[in-house]
């Protein structure tokens, strides 16, 4: 009996901490709900602010408006709060998801939408126990995705990313386990649905002969989009990729605004990224790589450089990292614990605000900047030197 102790003890105790763990997620969406007694360990969101832009442009469109909130000359007719922003997303992504808001009030339809995301967190909680219940990383695996840091941003401003984080999952994980098939096509597609940033994995799917996942995602994507470029009312969408392709857009949340505060300006940032995400791409295909990997790291390039990143958007790392680490694709040498792990835990922006007395905005966003970036620097070099490189930490050259 008492050799049987010691297991029983560490075992109750990873249950325990998962308890905490799940208790601490639930106060993210107490605190973005009512209480707001977390704000103070991130950086400040404003409400509403990117939320509102698809039920705005659905109020319009149905009354003759346009699709980025415009009606008449009255801007944000549905409700005119919190500085919302003009609507980018896909135009039929906002009358699918902006339609049925309509039915309530403003405020009302933000907390359903959070409620939403709530519900797709317990899904991806019970996905991972039904598929990897005999996984030695399913407690790890679970402890990352609900201590996420970045996901108090999402749920805080009850984005439509965690759309895109869910769907990126699923296309992942059904690759990962099945190839190429019409059910990761379907994922795939409704990723392109929610943000396009899927077109930057046309290239690799090529490449991995992944031709089923890619005629059924892209097929189906050009062929909800095509009839918005043909029509006046979807130009804004269109013209928003191609200001994103041309990297024009200002750089506050990512390694361009870190290098800045030290006085070099890197220009063209947006091509750099791409240079890499290639030259990644070319290393790895004689190495045969998983898809999974190779998305991974251009999701993470996309973070790294991408002018237009914010807090949010690195809530994704939230849904890859589990999934990578019990898929076996991220291995948990010593770097990578402790890239995972400031990668999960807040920046120490409260901490600055009580040493300094108040809130000064750049220098927090520097502080966000430097404990996301550089621990996902390291991530990603220590992933490419185990699976590109095939050096092992502990063995040497495999």
């Amino acid at each position: 009996m008492k050799k049987f102790l010691p297991f029983s003890l560490k075992f109750g105790l990873k249950w325990l901490i998962l308890t905490l763990a799940v208790l601490l997620h639930i106060c993210f969406y107490v605190s973005a709900f009512k209480t707001h007694s977390l704000d103070k360990f991130f950086l400040t969101v404003t409400q509403g602010q990117d939320f509102f832009q698809i039920p705005n442009a659905a109020y319009s469109f149905l009354r003759g408006g346009n699709l980025q909130g415009n009606v008449n000359g009255l801007k944000n007719p549905y409700i005119d709060c919190c500085r919302v922003n003009p609507n980018v997303y896909h135009p039929f992504f906002t009358l699918a998801v902006g339609i049925p808001l309509q039915f309530f009030k403003p405020w009302t339809a933000f907390n359903l939408w959070l409620f939403l995301h709530f519900a797709i967190d317990v899904f991806i909680v019970l996905f991972l126990i039904s598929k990897f219940k005999k996984n030695r990383y399913l407690i790890l695996a679970l402890l990352i995705f609900l201590l996420n840091n970045f996901a108090y941003y999402e749920i805080l401003s009850s984005q439509y990313h965690f759309l895109l984080n869910l769907f990126t999952f699923l296309f992942l994980y059904e690759n990962y386990k099945n190839g190429d098939t019409a059910r990761a096509g379907f994922y795939y597609f409704l990723s392109l649905f929610v943000k396009p940033i899927g077109l930057l994995w046309i290239l690799p799917l090529i490449f991995y002969k992944q031709f089923k996942t890619l005629f059924i995602g892209l097929g189906l994507y050009i062929l909800i989009s095509l009839p918005f470029y043909l029509i006046p009312i979807g130009g804004y969408f269109f013209e928003n990729i191609l200001v994103t392709i041309e990297g024009t857009i200002p750089n506050d949340f990512n390694i361009i605004a870190l290098l800045r505060a030290f006085g070099y300006d890197l220009k063209n940032a947006y091509y750099w990224e791409i240079f890499f995400m290639i030259a990644f791409l070319v290393l790895s295909l004689p190495k045969k790589v998983k898809l999974f990997t190779i998305i991974f790291f251009m999701v993470c390039f996309q973070l790294i450089f991408y002018g237009g990143s914010y807090p949010y958007h690195f809530s994704i790392l939230g849904y890859l990292l589990p999934l990578g680490v019990i898929l076996g694709a991220i291995e948990l040498g010593l770097f990578e614990k402790i890239a995972i792990f400031f990668l999960t835990i807040p920046a120490p922006i409260a901490y600055l605000r009580f040493i300094l007395g108040v809130s000064i905005q750049q220098l927090e966003v520097l502080t966000f900047v430097s404990w996301s970036v550089i621990p996902l620097l390291l991530l990603i070099l220590t992933v490419y030197i185990k699976t590109v490189l095939k050096i092992k930490h502990s063995t040497g050259n495999s």
